[in-house]
């Protein structure tokens, strides 16, 4: 048996299929990829440097560690609103030597004024609205409600 040649139509329209699903993977990518939380920063530089700043000493290879930082990107717009938002990245020499200097145990956020002075610790993990209401009492921001 011969095989027979594909008509140009046929070649087309697979063509415009194959087109069609690249098209639609890159699309899906693309949404996938603003889907991603943004990283935090890890310039601890920021504190006191003239707006408050929260930083969760952070373990990615501990349950508790990602727990937290879970919880806190579910608040994390109404937190950017007050304080700067910060990750000392404890698997760093910079990050444990932080975490060490301000008695931070992995999940510890840490709370510092503007000028940067440590006003609280609270050890993790916590959840959002629990924490949503520590920096509001710390930081008395009036955002007290857990609903917000």
């Amino acid at each position: 048996m011969t095989e027979q040649p594909i008509a140009p139509a046929s070649r087309r329209a697979r063509l415009a299929a194959g087109l069609f699903i690249t098209a639609t993977v890159i699309v899906l990518l693309i949404v996938m990829w603003h889907q991603l939380p943004r990283p935090y920063s890890t310039d601890l530089n920021q504190i006191g440097q003239g707006k408050p700043a929260l930083v969760l000493a952070h373990d990615d290879h501990l349950v508790n560690s990602d727990q937290q930082m879970a919880a806190m990107d579910n608040v994390r717009e109404g937190l950017e609103r007050h304080a700067i938002l910060l990750v000392a990245n404890m698997r760093e020499a910079r990050g444990a030597t932080f975490a060490r200097k301000h008695d931070a145990d992995a999940a510890t956020v840490l709370i510092f004024s503007a000028e940067g002075e440590l006003l609280a610790r609270i050890r993790g993990p916590v959840d959002g609205a629990t924490l949503r209401q520590h920096v509001a009492a710390v930081l008395d921001t009036g955002d007290e409600q857990p609903g917000e």
